[in-house]
């Protein structure tokens, strides 16, 4: 019986050594499925990372859409600068030949004025000399040169010396 009681001792051991051993397979089997559980969630924020960085690239390339609109715009901008200086420019040297006709409309209306005065001048030196009875072989007149012209311009009649 002795033989008999250590197989009986030996099979308890087994035994016991087998529920261990299942105990040990049943903790390998949660380990192994929240294992599995933590490799799905990676799987998941992988494909989450990956969202996120297309996202960003689409981002980054509205960005540079937007970047090239902008440079575009201020490509614009200073091309309607350049336009604007050169309508100043234009507009300054318009007002310098306004002021410049300007100049010279008043110069010719003092000169219109002047040859209005001597106009005067001379009609009334016409109207002096057709009123006066003129004797010229008796009471010689000192008649200038102009005058003469003058008045055979306003007669109509030729010029003789």
């Amino acid at each position: 019986m002795d033989i008999q009681s250590k197989a009986m001792d030996i099979q308890s051991k087994t035994m016991d050594i087998q529920s261990k051993a299942m105990d040990i397979q049943s903790k390998a089997m949660d380990i192994q499925s929240k294992a599995m559980d933590i490799e799905s969630k990676a799987i998941d924020i992988e494909g989450k990372a990956m969202d996120i960085q297309s996202k960003a690239m689409d981002i980054q390339s509205k960005a540079m859409d937007i970047q090239s609109k902008a440079m575009d715009i201020q490509s614009k901008a200073m091309d309607i600068e350049s336009k604007a200086m050169d309508i100043e420019s234009k507009t300054i040297d318009i007002e310098s030949k306004t002021i410049d006709i300007e100049s010279k409309t008043i110069d010719i209306e003092s000169k219109t004025i002047d040859i209005q005065s001597k106009t005067i001048d001379i009609q009334s030196k016409t109207i002096d000399i057709e009123s006066r009875p003129i004797d010229i072989e008796s009471n010689p007149i000192d008649i200038d040169s102009k005058t003469i012209a003058v008045l055979c311009t306003t007669y109509n009649k030729p010029l003789d010396n």
